[in-house]
């Protein structure tokens, strides 16, 4: 015969102790695999490298110096310019050289010279431009105006050249190296015709 069996009240608490524990080890293994678990097996060991930001590439896109404002100088006018039939839409450009006087540090009270400052901060690799002269006549024996550009980067003259006006401007293409003063400068040997003389940076951009 078989009978029934009575439970103490010790050994009733130590069996619900049990279940409640093994269900909860139930409820946490669930929880892992199906929210966490995934996610941690497959970041394991993995490092968070830091990210470092380089000052001379944070403008990727060209800046046309035509946006921004100079520092010293001469102040050019800004727009569209046209060199030997190309349009230049985004220009710096002087007119009148060798009519009206400069008071700019980098010409040295040379009447026939402007030279502009811009304070790039560092963020800046290649200067580009088309430079170019605009004649507006000759003089009495025939000679026409010629142009020298210079630019300069933190008082370090970079890259000069010489032009002949009304011809094919020519491209420049001038390092920065994170540099943080950019000068422009364009003296005009001009046949006595100052006024009529234009110099133009075509799209003058730094990027």
């Amino acid at each position: 015969m078989f009978g029934w069996r009575t439970w103490s009240r010790v050994e009733k608490l130590t069996l619900i102790g049990l279940v409640i524990a093994a269900l909860s080890l139930l409820a946490a293994l669930s929880h892992m695999s199906g929210k966490g678990g995934a996610s941690k097996a497959t970041t394991a060991g993995l490092t968070p490298t830091a990210t470092t930001t380089n000052p001379v590439t944070d403008h990727p896109t060209p800046t046309y110096l035509e946006t921004l404002t100079p520092s010293e100088g001469d102040r050019p006018e800004r727009g569209e310019a046209q060199l030997d039939g190309r349009n230049f839409p985004h220009s710096i450009f002087y007119e009148e050289i060798g009519g009206i006087s400069t008071a700019s540090s980098g010409c040295q009270e040379e009447d026939n010279c402007r030279a502009t400052f811009y304070q790039l901060g560092g963020r800046y690799s290649l200067f580009t431009a088309d430079f170019g002269i605009f004649a507006h006549g000759t003089s009495a024996a025939g000679q026409i105006a010629t142009g020298e550009w210079r630019v300069a980067v933190d008082d370090k003259v970079e890259s000069k050249g010489k032009v002949v006006a009304n011809t094919t401007p020519e491209s420049i293409s001038v390092p920065l190296r994170g540099g943080q003063v950019l000068e422009l400068r364009i003296t005009v040997e001009e046949p006595g015709i100052g006024e009529s003389n234009t110099g133009v940076w075509g799209n003058a951009r730094v990027k």
